[in-house]
């Protein structure tokens, strides 16, 4: 692995499955978080004046937002921001940038897991443009978007802790499906 680039492992296990917990840290792993995986069960409801914004895909000239937006929403460091999409930088990966008013405002991107199956990850607002619905319009936008491609299971991860992320995605129609422990460790 390491000639692949590949310098530290991350142990998913679905949540209550002993046996795995005691595996990941027989090798040493240390609990790093927990995840819902929500999967969109019902049609979004429309809500009243959601700003306009429009979704476009991302270019090679886009790179330097992406990693800023991304970075200063997650709190990552730029450098280990670059190295994540660098690594995740591939076809069945598609990342959308949330223009308001021709100003990039946000990011979302979506792995298309199979034909009718579509994940939805890294989804951020700048910072300086949160709490002003944005997100519920790029959820609408882009659930909207998904159907017409065919999706018809569409899912994305949260942290647990991210209760505000996880009311939004709760009011616009998805449900939590499972649980996900994250142990991260290094090569042996």
């Amino acid at each position: 692995m390491t000639p692949q680039g590949i310098h530290q492992l991350s142990y998913r296990i679905p949540q209550g499955l002993s046996p795995g917990i005691h595996t990941a840290e027989s090798l040493g792993a240390v609990y790093d978080r927990a995840e819902y995986v929500m999967q969109l069960v019902r049609e979004i409801s429309p809500m009243d004046e959601l700003p306009e914004l429009t979704l476009h895909v991302a270019e090679a000239q886009d790179w330097d937002f992406l990693i800023t937006c991304s970075s200063q929403a997650f709190g990552d460091s730029e450098s280990w921001t670059r190295e994540y999409f660098m690594q995740t930088n591939e076809p069945s990966r598609l990342t959308y940038i949330a223009y308001q008013d021709e100003q990039p405002v946000g990011l979302v991107r979506v792995n298309s897991i199979n034909t009718t199956t579509a994940f939805i990850h890294n989804f951020c607002i700048l910072p300086a443009y949160q709490g002003q619905k944005l997100g519920r319009a790029v959820l609408t936008i882009l659930s909207d978007l998904l159907k017409k491609q065919e999706f018809t299971d569409i899912r994305l991860s949260v942290v647990t802790e991210n209760e505000r992320a996880l009311n939004l995605y709760r009011s616009v129609g998805f449900e939590v499906n499972t649980e996900y422990h994250y142990y991260r460790g290094s090569l042996l």
